[in-house]
Protein backbone atom coordinates (compact mmCIF):
# COMPACT_ATOMS: atom_id res chain seq x y z
CA UNK A 1 0.00 0.00 0.00
CA UNK A 2 1.79 3.30 -0.87
CA UNK A 3 2.14 5.74 1.80
CA UNK A 4 -0.10 8.93 1.91
CA UNK A 5 2.05 12.11 0.82
CA UNK A 6 1.41 14.37 4.37
CA UNK A 7 0.00 17.69 3.63
CA UNK A 8 2.09 20.54 2.59
CA UNK A 9 2.31 22.61 6.43
CA UNK A 10 -0.18 25.16 6.70
CA UNK A 11 1.08 28.69 5.61
CA UNK A 12 1.28 31.46 8.79
CA UNK A 13 -1.76 32.73 9.56
CA UNK A 14 -2.53 36.44 9.11
CA UNK A 15 -3.30 36.90 12.89
CA UNK A 16 0.30 35.95 14.03
CA UNK A 17 1.63 38.11 11.24
CA UNK A 18 -0.27 40.85 12.62
CA UNK A 19 0.90 40.19 16.08
CA UNK A 20 4.37 40.39 15.44
CA UNK A 21 4.35 43.36 13.32
CA UNK A 22 2.64 44.88 16.53
CA UNK A 23 5.23 43.66 19.02
CA UNK A 24 7.62 45.01 16.12
CA UNK A 25 5.85 48.62 16.73
CA UNK A 26 5.56 48.29 20.15
CA UNK A 27 9.66 47.78 20.18
CA UNK A 28 10.24 50.61 18.49
CA UNK A 29 8.06 52.51 20.29
CA UNK A 30 9.26 51.75 23.31
CA UNK A 31 12.57 52.82 22.43
CA UNK A 32 12.19 55.80 20.63
CA UNK A 33 10.12 57.30 23.92
CA UNK A 34 12.99 55.58 25.84
CA UNK A 35 15.03 58.22 23.55
CA UNK A 36 13.53 60.64 24.14
CA UNK A 37 13.23 60.64 27.78
CA UNK A 38 16.93 59.54 27.88
CA UNK A 39 17.76 63.01 25.54
CA UNK A 40 14.94 65.06 26.97
CA UNK A 41 17.35 63.92 30.84
CA UNK A 42 20.23 65.15 28.78
CA UNK A 43 19.07 68.38 27.36
CA UNK A 44 17.46 68.86 30.83
CA UNK A 45 21.36 69.36 31.87
CA UNK A 46 22.45 70.86 29.04
CA UNK A 47 19.79 73.54 28.93
CA UNK A 48 20.30 74.13 32.87
CA UNK A 49 24.35 74.61 31.73
CA UNK A 50 23.60 76.91 28.92
CA UNK A 51 20.89 79.15 30.57
CA UNK A 52 23.16 79.64 33.56
CA UNK A 53 26.02 80.81 30.83
CA UNK A 54 23.40 83.22 29.60
CA UNK A 55 22.53 84.50 32.93
CA UNK A 56 26.20 85.12 34.20
CA UNK A 57 26.77 86.99 30.51
CA UNK A 58 23.84 89.28 31.06
CA UNK A 59 25.08 89.89 34.49
CA UNK A 60 27.94 90.66 33.40
CA UNK A 61 26.75 92.61 30.82
CA UNK A 62 24.33 94.55 32.58
CA UNK A 63 26.78 95.99 35.30
CA UNK A 64 29.27 96.98 32.84
CA UNK A 65 26.35 99.24 31.62
CA UNK A 66 26.29 100.70 35.05
CA UNK A 67 22.37 101.32 34.73
CA UNK A 68 21.24 97.77 36.23
CA UNK A 69 22.69 94.61 37.70
CA UNK A 70 20.57 91.28 38.47
CA UNK A 71 20.02 89.40 41.74
CA UNK A 72 18.29 86.85 42.61
CA UNK A 73 19.18 84.00 39.92
CA UNK A 74 17.17 80.58 40.73
CA UNK A 75 17.12 77.22 38.39
CA UNK A 76 14.41 74.81 39.86
CA UNK A 77 14.89 71.67 36.85
CA UNK A 78 11.94 69.33 36.16
CA UNK A 79 12.12 66.11 34.29
CA UNK A 80 10.04 67.68 31.10
CA UNK A 81 10.08 71.35 32.09
CA UNK A 82 11.89 73.64 34.07
CA UNK A 83 12.02 76.94 35.57
CA UNK A 84 14.70 80.27 35.80
CA UNK A 85 13.69 83.10 37.42
CA UNK A 86 15.62 85.75 38.50
CA UNK A 87 15.40 89.84 39.45
CA UNK A 88 16.80 92.44 37.05
CA UNK A 89 17.43 95.73 38.68
CA UNK A 90 16.82 99.16 37.02
CA UNK A 91 18.96 101.98 38.47
CA UNK A 92 21.45 102.08 41.79
CA UNK A 93 19.12 104.81 43.57
CA UNK A 94 22.12 107.27 44.05
CA UNK A 95 19.47 110.03 42.35
CA UNK A 96 17.17 109.39 45.16
CA UNK A 97 14.36 107.40 42.96
CA UNK A 98 13.53 104.12 43.57
CA UNK A 99 15.16 101.74 41.84
CA UNK A 100 12.96 99.53 39.57
CA UNK A 101 12.83 96.32 39.84
CA UNK A 102 12.05 93.61 36.95
CA UNK A 103 11.03 90.01 37.68
CA UNK A 104 12.25 88.32 34.71
CA UNK A 105 10.62 84.30 34.28
CA UNK A 106 12.36 81.41 31.68
CA UNK A 107 9.74 78.79 31.30
CA UNK A 108 12.18 75.98 29.98
CA UNK A 109 10.41 72.71 27.88
CA UNK A 110 13.16 70.40 27.44
CA UNK A 111 13.78 68.54 23.83
CA UNK A 112 14.83 67.15 21.48
CA UNK A 113 11.18 67.84 20.75
CA UNK A 114 10.15 70.73 23.57
CA UNK A 115 6.54 71.06 23.71
CA UNK A 116 6.19 69.56 20.24
CA UNK A 117 6.74 72.90 19.00
CA UNK A 118 10.07 72.74 17.76
CA UNK A 119 13.27 70.46 17.38
CA UNK A 120 16.13 71.18 19.70
CA UNK A 121 17.53 70.82 23.40
CA UNK A 122 14.92 73.24 24.76
CA UNK A 123 11.93 75.90 23.93
CA UNK A 124 11.96 79.04 26.47
CA UNK A 125 9.77 81.25 26.78
CA UNK A 126 10.36 84.63 28.87
CA UNK A 127 8.18 86.63 30.63
CA UNK A 128 9.02 90.21 31.93
CA UNK A 129 7.04 92.33 34.38
CA UNK A 130 7.11 94.88 36.85
CA UNK A 131 7.52 93.86 40.22
CA UNK A 132 5.35 96.83 41.00
CA UNK A 133 1.84 95.18 40.29
CA UNK A 134 0.31 99.07 39.76
CA UNK A 135 3.25 99.80 37.36
CA UNK A 136 2.85 96.53 35.67
CA UNK A 137 -0.33 97.16 34.85
CA UNK A 138 -0.01 100.41 33.44
CA UNK A 139 2.16 98.85 31.13
CA UNK A 140 -0.30 95.99 30.38
CA UNK A 141 -3.04 99.09 29.62
CA UNK A 142 -0.43 100.92 27.77
CA UNK A 143 -0.23 97.88 25.61
CA UNK A 144 -3.39 97.27 24.95
CA UNK A 145 -3.83 94.32 26.85
CA UNK A 146 -0.98 92.46 24.66
CA UNK A 147 1.77 90.65 26.51
CA UNK A 148 5.61 91.31 24.86
CA UNK A 149 6.90 87.59 23.67
CA UNK A 150 10.41 86.73 24.01
CA UNK A 151 11.10 83.16 22.67
CA UNK A 152 14.11 81.11 22.64
CA UNK A 153 14.79 78.03 20.55
CA UNK A 154 17.99 76.04 21.41
CA UNK A 155 19.05 73.35 18.91
CA UNK A 156 20.54 70.47 19.21
CA UNK A 157 24.17 71.46 18.58
CA UNK A 158 24.06 74.21 21.20
CA UNK A 159 23.05 76.72 19.05
CA UNK A 160 20.21 79.23 20.15
CA UNK A 161 17.96 81.74 18.43
CA UNK A 162 15.95 84.07 20.45
CA UNK A 163 12.83 86.25 18.82
CA UNK A 164 11.27 89.08 20.79
CA UNK A 165 8.53 91.22 19.67
CA UNK A 166 6.87 94.28 21.57
CA UNK A 167 3.38 95.22 20.48
CA UNK A 168 2.46 98.94 19.50
CA UNK A 169 1.83 100.95 22.49
CA UNK A 170 0.47 104.49 24.21
CA UNK A 171 1.35 105.56 27.60
CA UNK A 172 0.62 108.86 28.78
CA UNK A 173 2.65 110.82 31.90
CA UNK A 174 2.64 114.28 33.23
CA UNK A 175 0.87 115.29 30.20
CA UNK A 176 3.05 113.94 27.49
CA UNK A 177 2.04 111.01 25.38
CA UNK A 178 4.41 108.02 23.89
CA UNK A 179 3.06 106.25 20.87
CA UNK A 180 5.63 103.47 19.92
CA UNK A 181 5.60 101.33 17.01
CA UNK A 182 6.22 97.40 17.31
CA UNK A 183 9.45 96.09 18.17
CA UNK A 184 10.95 92.96 16.22
CA UNK A 185 14.56 91.71 17.17
CA UNK A 186 16.34 88.11 16.61
CA UNK A 187 19.65 86.81 18.25
CA UNK A 188 21.31 84.24 17.62
CA UNK A 189 24.63 82.19 19.47
CA UNK A 190 26.06 79.81 17.56
CA UNK A 191 29.43 78.45 19.19
CA UNK A 192 31.44 81.88 20.15
CA UNK A 193 29.80 83.21 17.58
CA UNK A 194 26.50 85.97 18.33
CA UNK A 195 24.45 87.87 16.09
CA UNK A 196 21.52 90.10 16.33
CA UNK A 197 19.27 91.93 13.77
CA UNK A 198 16.67 94.30 15.50
CA UNK A 199 14.46 96.58 13.80
CA UNK A 200 11.91 99.56 15.12
CA UNK A 201 10.08 101.89 13.38
CA UNK A 202 10.04 104.03 16.30
CA UNK A 203 8.22 106.32 18.58
CA UNK A 204 6.11 109.95 18.70
CA UNK A 205 5.92 112.47 21.82
CA UNK A 206 3.25 114.52 21.72
CA UNK A 207 2.51 117.54 25.00
CA UNK A 208 5.23 119.80 26.14
CA UNK A 209 8.35 117.89 25.47
CA UNK A 210 7.18 116.92 21.25
CA UNK A 211 9.54 114.65 19.65
CA UNK A 212 9.96 112.32 16.44
CA UNK A 213 12.03 109.02 17.20
CA UNK A 214 12.56 107.58 13.39
CA UNK A 215 12.83 103.76 12.21
CA UNK A 216 16.02 102.30 14.29
CA UNK A 217 17.90 99.36 12.71
CA UNK A 218 20.45 97.38 14.64
CA UNK A 219 22.96 94.88 13.00
CA UNK A 220 25.89 92.43 14.59
CA UNK A 221 28.10 89.99 14.71
CA UNK A 222 30.60 89.35 16.93
CA UNK A 223 33.28 85.95 17.11
CA UNK A 224 34.86 85.74 20.44
CA UNK A 225 38.23 83.14 20.20
CA UNK A 226 37.34 81.57 23.53
CA UNK A 227 34.55 81.89 26.19
CA UNK A 228 37.14 83.94 28.25
CA UNK A 229 37.34 86.74 25.35
CA UNK A 230 36.11 89.74 26.42
CA UNK A 231 37.50 91.60 22.62
CA UNK A 232 35.71 89.90 20.39
CA UNK A 233 36.19 90.23 16.17
CA UNK A 234 33.16 91.65 14.03
CA UNK A 235 30.84 94.45 13.36
CA UNK A 236 28.30 96.40 14.75
CA UNK A 237 26.21 98.64 13.05
CA UNK A 238 22.97 101.05 14.20
CA UNK A 239 21.39 103.38 12.04
CA UNK A 240 18.88 105.89 12.89
CA UNK A 241 16.51 107.27 10.01
CA UNK A 242 15.95 111.03 11.84
CA UNK A 243 15.61 112.19 15.29
CA UNK A 244 13.52 115.68 16.15
CA UNK A 245 12.89 117.35 19.36
CA UNK A 246 10.56 120.28 19.19
CA UNK A 247 10.01 121.23 22.94
CA UNK A 248 12.11 123.53 24.35
CA UNK A 249 13.79 126.94 23.49
CA UNK A 250 15.97 124.72 21.12
CA UNK A 251 14.52 122.48 18.95
CA UNK A 252 17.45 119.45 17.58
CA UNK A 253 16.75 117.25 14.03
CA UNK A 254 18.91 115.05 13.32
CA UNK A 255 18.91 113.09 10.25
CA UNK A 256 20.25 109.87 8.63
CA UNK A 257 22.70 108.59 11.54
CA UNK A 258 24.72 105.75 11.28
CA UNK A 259 26.89 104.23 13.98
CA UNK A 260 29.57 101.68 13.25
CA UNK A 261 32.28 99.74 15.07
CA UNK A 262 34.30 96.73 14.44
CA UNK A 263 37.21 94.80 15.89
CA UNK A 264 39.95 92.88 14.37
CA UNK A 265 42.76 91.09 15.25
CA UNK A 266 46.13 92.61 13.64
CA UNK A 267 48.43 89.06 13.77
CA UNK A 268 47.62 86.82 16.76
CA UNK A 269 49.04 89.44 19.42
CA UNK A 270 47.62 92.33 18.76
CA UNK A 271 43.63 94.01 18.01
CA UNK A 272 42.37 96.77 15.94
CA UNK A 273 39.11 98.61 16.59
CA UNK A 274 37.25 101.40 14.88
CA UNK A 275 34.52 103.72 15.74
CA UNK A 276 32.51 105.67 13.02
CA UNK A 277 29.96 108.12 12.92
CA UNK A 278 27.92 109.79 10.21
CA UNK A 279 25.40 111.77 9.89
CA UNK A 280 23.72 113.56 6.80
CA UNK A 281 22.31 116.50 8.54
CA UNK A 282 22.40 118.48 12.29
CA UNK A 283 19.94 121.32 12.58
CA UNK A 284 19.78 123.37 16.12
CA UNK A 285 20.60 126.64 17.53
CA UNK A 286 20.05 128.08 14.05
CA UNK A 287 22.42 126.42 12.59
CA UNK A 288 22.92 123.69 10.41
CA UNK A 289 26.25 121.12 9.23
CA UNK A 290 25.87 118.51 6.72
CA UNK A 291 27.43 115.62 5.97
CA UNK A 292 29.45 115.21 9.35
CA UNK A 293 31.88 112.50 9.80
CA UNK A 294 34.01 110.94 12.87
CA UNK A 295 35.43 108.19 11.79
CA UNK A 296 38.15 106.77 14.69
CA UNK A 297 40.52 103.91 15.32
CA UNK A 298 43.01 102.56 18.00
CA UNK A 299 45.55 100.36 16.09
CA UNK A 300 48.23 97.55 17.51
CA UNK A 301 46.80 97.07 20.77
CA UNK A 302 48.40 94.18 22.44
CA UNK A 303 45.95 91.70 23.54
CA UNK A 304 47.23 90.22 26.40
CA UNK A 305 47.38 93.76 28.65
CA UNK A 306 43.90 94.43 27.06
CA UNK A 307 42.37 91.47 28.44
CA UNK A 308 44.06 91.70 31.40
CA UNK A 309 42.53 95.49 32.02
CA UNK A 310 39.27 94.54 30.99
CA UNK A 311 38.99 91.39 33.49
CA UNK A 312 39.96 93.54 36.24
CA UNK A 313 37.28 95.98 35.30
CA UNK A 314 35.25 93.26 35.34
CA UNK A 315 36.30 92.42 38.85
CA UNK A 316 35.56 95.13 40.16
CA UNK A 317 32.32 95.79 39.11
CA UNK A 318 31.40 92.35 40.07
CA UNK A 319 32.80 92.82 43.87
CA UNK A 320 30.61 96.06 44.02
CA UNK A 321 27.45 94.28 42.80
CA UNK A 322 24.35 94.84 44.77
CA UNK A 323 26.20 97.31 47.31
CA UNK A 324 25.12 101.05 47.87
CA UNK A 325 28.67 102.11 49.35
CA UNK A 326 30.99 104.11 47.23
CA UNK A 327 33.41 102.25 45.48
CA UNK A 328 36.61 101.32 47.62
CA UNK A 329 40.11 102.37 46.20
CA UNK A 330 42.09 100.07 44.39
CA UNK A 331 44.60 97.91 46.03
CA UNK A 332 48.30 98.02 45.85
CA UNK A 333 48.46 95.23 43.82
CA UNK A 334 45.36 96.28 41.30
CA UNK A 335 47.14 99.48 40.73
CA UNK A 336 50.92 97.54 39.94
CA UNK A 337 48.62 95.48 37.48
CA UNK A 338 46.99 98.28 35.79
CA UNK A 339 50.32 100.04 35.87
CA UNK A 340 52.19 97.41 34.16
CA UNK A 341 49.48 96.25 31.64
CA UNK A 342 49.10 99.88 30.78
CA UNK A 343 53.01 99.79 29.93
CA UNK A 344 52.98 96.75 28.04
CA UNK A 345 50.53 98.59 25.78
CA UNK A 346 52.30 101.48 25.43
CA UNK A 347 55.40 99.20 24.71
CA UNK A 348 53.84 97.52 21.43
CA UNK A 349 53.82 101.22 19.78
CA UNK A 350 49.93 101.62 19.90
CA UNK A 351 48.69 103.93 17.27
CA UNK A 352 45.40 106.23 17.81
CA UNK A 353 43.63 107.25 14.51
CA UNK A 354 41.55 110.47 13.01
CA UNK A 355 40.73 108.81 9.74
CA UNK A 356 38.71 111.38 8.79
CA UNK A 357 36.83 114.23 10.95
CA UNK A 358 34.81 116.07 8.30
CA UNK A 359 32.13 118.81 7.84
CA UNK A 360 30.33 119.64 4.70
CA UNK A 361 29.40 122.71 3.34
CA UNK A 362 27.50 124.43 0.29
CA UNK A 363 31.04 124.57 -1.29
CA UNK A 364 32.17 121.07 -0.42
CA UNK A 365 33.66 119.42 2.87
CA UNK A 366 36.28 120.25 5.35
CA UNK A 367 38.19 117.32 6.62
CA UNK A 368 40.66 116.83 9.07
CA UNK A 369 42.67 113.51 9.37
CA UNK A 370 45.86 112.66 11.94
CA UNK A 371 47.21 110.26 13.64
CA UNK A 372 48.72 109.79 17.32
CA UNK A 373 51.76 106.74 18.39
CA UNK A 374 54.43 106.21 20.66
CA UNK A 375 57.75 105.02 19.29
CA UNK A 376 60.31 103.06 20.43
CA UNK A 377 59.13 102.32 23.78
CA UNK A 378 59.99 98.50 23.04
CA UNK A 379 63.48 98.72 22.58
CA UNK A 380 63.82 100.58 26.03
CA UNK A 381 65.27 99.70 28.87
CA UNK A 382 63.63 98.07 32.13
CA UNK A 383 65.38 101.27 34.04
CA UNK A 384 63.80 103.41 31.42
CA UNK A 385 60.70 102.00 31.49
CA UNK A 386 60.83 101.81 35.29
CA UNK A 387 61.42 105.73 34.60
CA UNK A 388 58.93 106.13 32.57
CA UNK A 389 56.49 104.21 34.45
CA UNK A 390 57.17 106.83 37.30
CA UNK A 391 57.20 110.03 35.14
CA UNK A 392 54.58 109.37 32.60
CA UNK A 393 55.21 112.88 30.82
CA UNK A 394 58.50 111.55 30.08
CA UNK A 395 56.88 109.60 27.15
CA UNK A 396 56.42 113.01 25.27
CA UNK A 397 59.41 112.67 23.50
CA UNK A 398 58.55 109.36 22.25
CA UNK A 399 54.51 110.81 20.78
CA UNK A 400 54.94 110.88 17.25
CA UNK A 401 51.69 113.50 16.34
CA UNK A 402 49.94 114.17 12.80
CA UNK A 403 46.93 116.20 11.52
CA UNK A 404 46.04 117.39 8.29
CA UNK A 405 43.38 119.44 7.39
CA UNK A 406 41.75 120.15 4.18
CA UNK A 407 39.32 122.04 2.76
CA UNK A 408 38.77 124.87 -0.24
CA UNK A 409 38.99 128.58 0.90
CA UNK A 410 34.87 129.04 0.34
CA UNK A 411 34.21 125.92 2.69
CA UNK A 412 36.63 126.94 5.16
CA UNK A 413 35.23 130.60 5.37
CA UNK A 414 31.66 129.03 5.23
CA UNK A 415 32.45 126.78 8.05
CA UNK A 416 34.18 129.18 10.02
CA UNK A 417 31.40 132.67 9.48
CA UNK A 418 29.02 129.49 11.21
CA UNK A 419 30.37 130.04 14.45
CA UNK A 420 31.14 134.05 13.70
CA UNK A 421 33.18 136.11 11.73
CA UNK A 422 35.95 136.81 14.17
CA UNK A 423 39.19 134.67 12.65
CA UNK A 424 41.41 134.90 9.69
CA UNK A 425 40.20 132.22 7.59
CA UNK A 426 37.17 134.29 7.13
CA UNK A 427 39.53 137.04 5.25
CA UNK A 428 40.81 136.48 1.88
CA UNK A 429 43.46 138.83 2.86
CA UNK A 430 44.60 136.98 6.03
CA UNK A 431 44.69 133.81 4.12
CA UNK A 432 46.82 135.00 1.87
CA UNK A 433 49.13 136.35 4.78
CA UNK A 434 49.41 132.59 6.04
CA UNK A 435 50.00 131.14 2.54
CA UNK A 436 52.84 133.34 2.04
CA UNK A 437 54.10 133.02 5.35
CA UNK A 438 54.01 129.06 4.81
CA UNK A 439 52.06 127.84 7.45
CA UNK A 440 49.20 127.30 4.88
CA UNK A 441 49.68 125.23 1.62
CA UNK A 442 47.34 126.44 -1.88
CA UNK A 443 46.77 124.20 -4.67
CA UNK A 444 44.06 125.44 -6.91
CA UNK A 445 41.22 126.32 -4.70
CA UNK A 446 42.54 123.75 -2.09
CA UNK A 447 43.63 125.05 1.14
CA UNK A 448 46.28 122.68 3.39
CA UNK A 449 47.49 122.55 6.77
CA UNK A 450 49.98 120.43 7.94
CA UNK A 451 50.48 119.93 11.72
CA UNK A 452 53.19 117.66 13.51
CA UNK A 453 54.15 116.92 16.80
CA UNK A 454 57.46 115.10 17.02
CA UNK A 455 60.80 114.98 19.31
CA UNK A 456 58.92 117.47 21.83
CA UNK A 457 58.95 120.14 18.65
CA UNK A 458 56.06 121.36 16.97
CA UNK A 459 56.16 122.11 12.84
CA UNK A 460 53.43 123.34 10.74
CA UNK A 461 53.83 122.90 6.95
CA UNK A 462 57.09 121.58 8.46
CA UNK A 463 57.89 125.34 9.31
CA UNK A 464 58.76 125.17 13.51
CA UNK A 465 55.79 127.16 15.34
CA UNK A 466 58.64 128.33 17.40
CA UNK A 467 59.60 131.09 15.18
CA UNK A 468 55.60 132.64 14.33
Amino acid sequence: MTAQTPPPAAPTSRPKRRANRALGWTVAGLALLGALAGATAYTGTRTQDITEQAVQGMVTALDASGVASVENSKYQRGFTTSTQTMTVVLGNGEDGEQPVRLLVTNRIQHGPLPGFKSVGQALIDTEVRFEDAALQARMTEALGGKQPTLRTVVGLGGTSTTDLNIPAGTLTEAGDTVNWQPLTAQSSVSGLTSRLNLNWPGLTVAGETAATLGKIAVTSDITRRSKDDLLGVGKTSATLDSLTIAGGAAPVTVKNMRLGSEGRLNGGAHYDGTLTYDIGQIEGAGQTFKDVQVHLAARHLAVAPLQRLGKLVNDLQAAQRGKTTPTPDLTPAQEQQIQADLLALLKEDPRLVIDRLSVGTDSGPVVLTGQVNLTGLGQLSGEELAALEQMPMLALSRVDAQAKVQASEPALKGLVETFGSDSPFSDPQAIQQLVDAGLVTRTGTTLTADLRFKDGASTLNGQSLGDF
